[in-house]
């Protein structure tokens, strides 16, 4: 797990692998190899629109798709 907390803001964000030891995080996308949750602060549309671009700007990127909470099955493998 990443994690970096930004100082302007109380925007946390975290960066999980969806794969460890054979099993997923979030077996519904087994083609993510990665989770970034954004929480604390409110994120915009636009701020979401800005940092998805940038993400899909990075060599080696190949999917960058938003997750709501409506799309995710499994709700419990995120509680810590």
């Amino acid at each position: 797990v990443y994690e970096f907390r930004e100082q302007s803001n109380s925007l946390e964000h975290y960066v999980y692998n969806n794969q460890f030891d054979g099993e997923y995080l979030l077996p519904e996308f087994k083609h993510l190899d990665f989770l970034w949750l954004m929480k604390g602060d409110v994120v915009s549309t636009e701020m979401l629109q800005q940092k998805t671009e940038s993400l899909r700007n990075i060599g080696g990127v190949q999917l960058v798709v938003e997750l709501t909470t409506e799309k995710i099955k499994n709700k419990e493998h995120l509680v810590f």
